[in-house]
C-alpha cells in the first residue's frame, strides 16, 4: 500500500501559523524536557498524553516534532536547548492501515527518518518481492526502498560464493556496486555478517516476515545509525497520534514497538483515553514504565494569550469568547479555536449576536455555520460529508480559489496525509447530524471520486465506495465482498490489504453496530481480515470483529445471523496461532456447537453440514478431555456431513471429510488396530481422487503427510520418507511454517540409521529412544506425539 507520512502535512505557512498560536502546557513542556535530558543508560518510559477531542494533543505533538527536527519557524521561542534535539517522527493512526497492518507503521516510521536502515530495507524489499511472486520491483515511496529492491532483485539468484561479501573485487565492477557505493546497504551486503544475513533472508517464506522480525531489524538499524548523544539516553522520538482509533483492539504491536525502541527512544502516545494496559499487566501501572498525563483546558492567561495571537485585538471580544468557551475553571481549546475562526470570518454584526454564556462545542459550531454566507456554509457542509479531501475536491465544490486559502486558516481543518485533509471528528459529527443529507449529495461525491479512479481498488475507488455505503449499505457490502474475494483468490495481497482499509471512514469498528447490515458487514470484514495472511494481529482483529458483531445481535430475533457469526468466530479461533492453542480449539468447538444447535433447530441442512465438518476438524485438534472421545466425535461429525457432501456436488468438502476421517482412524486408540489402519487407508485413497497435486497442492501435501504416518506405522518406512519429503517441498513452496517444522522434525526422527554420514539424529532424540522401555512402546509414543500436531 502506498502510504507516505510526512512530518508536516499542512503547508509550511499553515503549520507555522498553528504553532505560533500554541500556548500553555507548561507542565508537559517541563516534563518532556526532563525526559529528553535523561542520562545515557536510563530507562525511558512510554509517555501517554490523553484528553478530549480538540484539547490540543495533536498540536502538542506537532510542536515538539517541529522543534526536534529543526523545522520550528524562526520567530517562535524554542522550548528545549539545542543539545537535547534528536530525530523525531509522527505516525498518524487516522490512517487505518497503520492500525490494521503494523508493518505499514514500521515502514512509515522508517520513511519519516533520514536514517539509513539496511537490514530493515532488505527484509521489506525481499518480502515485497515474495508478495509480487518475483515480478520485479514496482513503484517505491523512497529512494532507499527502490535501492533495496534493486539489490534483492539483482542478488536473488546469486550463489553463496557469488555474493558481494564473497567476491568483493568482482562485485566492485558491477552496476549494482555503483548504485550502492557510499551507502550503509552496500557496506552491509559486502560484510561477511551481511552476506550470511542475506542468505538467511532468501530461505524465508513470506509468512516468516513477521512484525517482530522486521521490528527487531529496524531497531538494530536505528540503534547503530542514529546520531549519538554521549550524555543522553533519548536518540529518537516516535509519536503515535490519534491512538483512540485503535478502539481497544489488539495493540500488542505498540507494546512491542516500545519494548524494542525503549533502550534509545521515547515513544509518545496521544489519545483521548488513559491506557488501561495495567489491568492485564501490573508493570504498565509503574511510572518508570508508563507515565500518563491528562491534557485539560487552558488557563485564563493562556486563553487570553491564544486569542491575542490569533488576531482577536478587541479586549471585549476576547472576554465574550472566553465566556463562550468556559468549562469550570478552564477554557476549551477547541472552542477557542472556533472563536478565532469566527473573529476572522464573521461580520461585526454576526459577532454581536453570539450568546453570552458558555455553550457546548456543537451548539457553538451551529452558530458559526448560521452566520456564514450561504456559499461558505454549503462548502463546509459538503466537505464534512467526505472522509478526506484535497484541493481538487474543493474545486469541485466552489470555483472561488480564495476559499481554499480560507479553509487553510480554519482551526478544525486537520492534515491527514500529504496534500489531503479532513475536518475534525466533532465538526463532522455536528454537520452530519444537522439534517439528513440528501442522497443526491452523496451521489455527487460518488461520481466525483469515480471520475478520478484509475482502478477499482485505488484510493479514489475507496472514497467513492464510502458514499455508496452512506446511500445504499447493502449494495456497498455486496460489491465489497465481490472485490475482496476476487483479490484474495487471485493472491493480490496488496489489493486485498487496500480493501480492508475501506471500512475505516465508516467507523464500523469504532462503535457498536445498530443495524443488521452493519452487523453483517462487521462479521464479513472479520472473515476477510482473518484470511489476509496478516499474522497474529490480523487473527486477533478478526476475532474482535466477530465478537463485536455477535454482541450486537440477538439470537432470538435473528437466529440465522447469530449462528452464522458463531460459525465465523469458530473459524477465527481455529486459525489463531498464538496463546493457548488448545484453549483456542476449545473455544472454536463451543462456537461451532452453538451454531449447529441453531441451524438444526431451523432445519437448515446445508448450513448445519458445513458447521459439522468444521466441528469435526476442531475435535481432531482438541487435546483436552478424552482423546478417544474427541476422535470419535470427529468421525461422527464427518460421517453425518457426508449425507450432504457428495464427490459430485461438493468435491472439496467431501475430500476434506475423507482425509480427516482417515487421520482420526490412524490415531484412534483401542479397538482393532489393524482394522482402524485399513479404514484410514480407504479414506485416504478416497480423498486422493479429489486432492491432486495439480488442483489442490496444499491439501494434497497434507494428505501425503498423513499417508506417510500410516506407511510408517505399517512398516513401509522408505515409502513414508519419500511421501513426507515431497509434502515438505510443497509446504516450503507455500511458506507454511508450522507444517514445515513438523515435517522436518518427523523426518529427523525417521532417519534410517544412527550412524548415517549424512543424517545424524539429535543426541536428545537418541537418548530418549534408548531410555524408553520397552522400545516398541517408545516408537509408538513418538508417533502419537507427532500425530497430535499434523492436522491444521
Amino acid at each position: 500500500m502506498q502510504i507516505r507520512l510526512p512530518n508536516a502535512a499542512l503547508s509550511l505557512e499553515s503549520e507555522g501559523s498553528l504553532l505560533r498560536r500554541f500556548v500553555g502546557r507548561q507542565p508537559q513542556r517541563e516534563r518532556f524536557q526532563k525526559l529528553l535530558a535523561m542520562p545515557s543508560g536510563s530507562a525511558l518510559p512510554l509517555v501517554v498524553v490523553h484528553g478530549a477531542s480538540g484539547s490540543g494533543k495533536s498540536l502538542l505533538g506537532r510542536r515538539i516534532l517541529a522543534e526536534l527536527n529543526g523545522e520550528l519557524p524562526d520567530d517562535i521561542v524554542p522550548w528545549f536547548p539545542c543539545e537535547l534535539r534528536c530525530p523525531a517522527v509522527l505516525l498518524d493512526l487516522r490512517l487505518g492501515a497503520l492500525i490494521h497492518d503494523p508493518l505499514s507503521a514500521l515502514q512509515a516510521l522508517r520513511d519519516g527518518l533520514e536514517i539509513e536502515c539496511p537490514r530493515f530495507d532488505l527484509a521489506m524489499a525481499w518480502r515485497q518481492r515474495l508478495q509480487e511472486q518475483g515480478g520485479g520491483p514496482g513503484l517505491w515511496r523512497t529512494e532507499a526502498e527502490a535501492l533495496a529492491a534493486e539489490a534483492v532483485e539483482e542478488l536473488a539468484d546469486y550463489g553463496p560464493d557469488e555474493l558481494p561479501s564473497s567476491q568483493p573485487a568482482r562485485f566492485a565492477t558491477t552496476r549494482l556496486a555503483g548504485l550502492l557505493r557510499g551507502t550503509k546497504l552496500g557496506e552491509w551486503l559486502q560484510s561477511r555478517e551481511g552476506g550470511d544475513d542475506f542468505l538467511a533472508l532468501r530461505e524465508l517464506p513470506v509468512s516468516a516476515f513477521s512484525y517482530r522480525l522486521v521490528l527487531e531489524r529496524l531497531a538494530d538499524d536505528l540503534h547503530k545509525n542514529l546520531p549519538k548523544r554521549p550524555s543522553g539516553a533519548c536518540r529518537l522520538l516516535v509519536i503515535l497520534d490519534a491512538f483512540e482509533r485503535t478502539n481497544g483492539r489488539e495493540t500488542t504491536w505498540v507494546r512491542e514497538l516500545y519494548e524494542c525502541l525503549a533502550p534509545f527512544s521515547l515513544v509518545l502516545v496521544l489519545g483521548r483515553e488513559r491506557l488501561d494496559w495495567a489491568k492485564h499487566d501490573s508493570d504498565w501501572g509503574k511510572a518508570k514504565v508508563c507515565e500518563q498525563h491528562a491534557l485539560s483546558g487552558l488557563s485564563t492567561d493562556d486563553a487570553e494569550r491564544f486569542l491575542t495571537l490569533s488576531g482577536v485585538d478587541s479586549e471585549a471580544l476576547r472576554g465574550s469568547f472566553r465566556a463562550l468557551c468556559q468549562q469550570g475553571q478552564t477554557y476549551d481549546p477547541q472552542a477557542l479555536g472556533l472563536c478565532a475562526d469566527m473573529a476572522r470570518t464573521l461580520s461585526a454584526k454576526a459577532l454581536g449576536e453570539l450568546p453570552t454564556t458558555a455553550l457546548p462545542f456543537a451548539a457553538l459550531f451551529e452558530h458559526f455555520l448560521r452566520a456564514l454566507s450561504q456559499e461558505d456554509r454549503g462548502l463546509i457542509e459538503q466537505l464534512a460529508l467526505v472522509s478526506r479531501f484535497d484541493r481538487e475536491a474543493v474545486r469541485a465544490c466552489t470555483m472561488l480559489a480564495s476559499r481554499w486559502d480560507w479553509l487553510q486558516t480554519l482551526s478544525f481543518l486537520e492534515p491527514v496525509e500529504l496534500d489531503w485533509y479532513a475536518f475534525s471528528t466533532p465538526v463532522q459529527e455536528v454537520v452530519r447530524a444537522q439534517k439528513t443529507r440528501k442522497e443526491s449529495e452523496q451521489e455527487t461525491w460518488e461520481r466525483h471520486w469515480q471520475g478520478r479512479s484509475k482502478r477499482d481498488t485505488d484510493r479514489f475507488a475507496a472514497l467513492a465506495w464510502y458514499h455508496t455505503w452512506c446511500r445504499k449499505p447493502e449494495e456497498a457490502l455486496k460489491f465489497w465482498k465481490v472485490l475482496a474475494e476476487r483479490e484474495r483468490s487471485a493472491e493480490q495481497r496488496r489489493g486485498h490489504a487496500e480493501l480492508l482499509t475501506w471500512w475505516e471512514p465508516t467507523g464500523l469498528e469504532r462503535r457498536t453496530p445498530t443495524k443488521t447490515t452493519e452487523v453483517e458487514a462487521l462479521s464479513v470484514l472479520g472473515v476477510e481480515v482473518g484470511l489476509s495472511q496478516g499474522g497474529t494481529t490480523s487473527q486477533r482483529r478478526a476475532i474482535w470483529c466477530q465478537e463485536a458483531a455477535l454482541n450486537a445481535v440477538d439470537e432470538k430475533k435473528s437466529p440465522q445471523l447469530w449462528a452464522a457469526i458463531q460459525n465465523r468466530l469458530g473459524d477465527a479461533y481455529t486459525h489463531l496461532q498464538d496463546g493457548d492453542r488448545n484453549q483456542n480449539r476449545a473455544r472454536a468447538v463451543a462456537c461451532y456447537e452453538s451454531a449447529l444447535r441453531v441451524y438444526t433447530k431451523l432445519e437448515l441442512p446445508q448450513q448445519a453440514t458445513t458447521v459439522r465438518g468444521r466441528l469435526g476438524g476442531a475435535y481432531l485438534e482438541l487435546a483436552s478431555g478424552s482423546r478417544k472421545e474427541n476422535l470419535t466425535r470427529a468421525i461422527s461429525c464427518h460421517q453425518a456431513s457426508l449425507r450432504i457432501y457428495t464427490p459430485e456436488k461438493f468435491p472439496q468438502e467431501w475430500a476434506a471429510a475423507q482425509s480427516d476421517m482417515g487421520y482420526a482412524y490412524t490415531e484412534l486408540p483401542g479397538g482393532n488396530r489393524d482394522a482402524n489402519l485399513a479404514q484410514a487407508r480407504a479414506y485416504y485413497e478416497a480423498a486422493s481422487r479429489i486432492y491432486t497435486e495439480e488442483s489442490y497442492p496444499v491439501e494434497w501435501a497434507v494428505l501425503q503427510e498423513r499417508v506417510s504416518i500410516l506407511e510408517w506405522l505399517q512398516g513401509r518406512k522408505d515409502e513414508a520418507r519419500l511421501l513426507l519429503e515431497r509434502a515438505l517441498e510443497i509446504f516450503q513452496q507455500h511458506g507454511d511454517l508450522e507444517r514445515i517444522e513438523h515435517a522436518q522434525n518427523t523426518l529427523q526422527l525417521w532417519e534410517p540409521t544412527p550412524t548415517s554420514p549424512i543424517h545424524r539424529p539429535k543426541p536428545q532424540v537418541a537418548v530418549f529412544l534408548v531410555l524408553m522401555v520397552p522400545v516398541a512402546f517408545a516408537l509408538w509414543g513418538v508417533i502419537q506425539f507427532l500425530l497430535g500436531r499434523l492436522h491444521r
